[in-house]
């Protein structure tokens, strides 16, 4: 997407170095109208791509007609000064490219898919975020709760106030999970058995996968008060992750065990990954305050090729 801003930003002042300020001004205008309108679905990028193009065609126009002396030698100074200012811009406040680093949101989100986000709005209930973990580094997952809701999940489902969110089962599928080992990259990739689900949440239907245990269908549960590794919901403290920061360690707010479930303090939010069962995620390390989210997902403009590259799957996700 930075790439993309730097090409946008090259219209004003090629314009503006031959007079044309108000066709300067009008281009930007629909670049930037276009560029929101691509943050809300990604099928908008065509788009997006169209009035960049005709505005490059029209700031050629203006070139060739004037033609001043050495224009070529000021539109090379344009062309290498000018992209900076409005790719920070772009980045910073309207759109950001990411990369799915992990299995934890299968089936919505495979490993090695690129995706896009858009930096302005709030994110709810169902929106998928991209956000800093206690590590530090960025995570990919769904808010599944907001600040003052008890929410739980059992079965795969969450449960929100004691009321199990809106779900039905699909049947059996498989995902591709990747770890460290001997292979390509040092990387070895192996195809999971797991179970299919449909899920809603505040009008966002989405799939979801568990693996199948037929000796305990209820390990991944949150909270679980039994088992060989109880999980009360104080238990999702940043010291189980790895790598934390002595910043979240010594920060990171704290859920509470109430009747039902746990409650999620206010200014933050509950994220699952939609790989129920394989995702490190506010089961384990709590709450996610809502300062160190950094953008919610648009949708999908570039599918992995792992195991095969599906261009299907472009597009917005829910």
């Amino acid at each position: 997407m930075s790439i993309f801003a730097v090409v946008l930003g090259l219209w004003a002042p090629i314009l503006g170095l031959y007079g044309a300020w108000r066709r300067a001004a009008l281009w930007l205008g629909i670049g930037f109208a276009a560029m929101l309108v691509a943050s809300v679905t990604v099928f908008a990028m065509p788009v997006m791509l169209l009035a960049w193009g005709v505005g490059w065609i029209d700031a050629i126009r203006i070139i060739r007609r004037g033609r001043p002396s050495r224009w070529f030698v000021r539109a090379a100074l344009v062309v290498l000064l000018a992209p900076i200012v409005p790719a920070v811009l772009v980045r910073v406040y309207v759109l950001e490219a990411f990369r799915a680093p992990s299995s934890g949101m299968c089936p919505t989100l495979r490993i090695g898919d690129h995706f896009m986000t858009a930096k302005w709005g709030s994110a709810g209930r169902g929106d998928i975020v991209v956000f800093v973990a206690p590590d530090g580094r960025d995570h990919v997952s769904r808010i599944v709760a907001i600040g003052g809701d008890v929410v739980a999940v059992k079965g795969g489902v969450v449960v929100l106030g004691g009321t199990p969110a809106p779900s039905r089962q699909i049947g059996t599928t498989s995902y591709w999970s990747q770890f460290d080992g001997p292979g390509d990259g040092g990387n070895r990739w192996s195809e999971r058995p797991a179970l299919e689900l449909e899920e809603t949440l505040d009008g966002h239907r989405h799939r979801a996968i568990r693996a199948p245990n037929d000796e305990d269908d209820t390990y991944h549960d949150f909270p679980r008060l039994h088992g060989e590794e109880p999980a009360a919901c104080e238990d999702a403290t940043p010291e189980r992750a790895p790598e934390a920061t002595p910043e979240a360690r010594a920060s990171w707010p704290r859920l509470t065990t109430v009747a039902g479930g746990c409650l999620v303090p206010d200014d933050t939010v509950f994220v699952v990954g939609d790989n129920r069962d394989n995702s490190a995620d506010s089961r384990v390390w709590g709450p996610v305050p809502r300062d160190r989210i950094r953008a919610r997902m648009v949708g999908i403009w570039a599918p992995t090729d792992h195991p095969e590259r599906d261009w299907s799957r472009v597009g917005a996700v829910d």
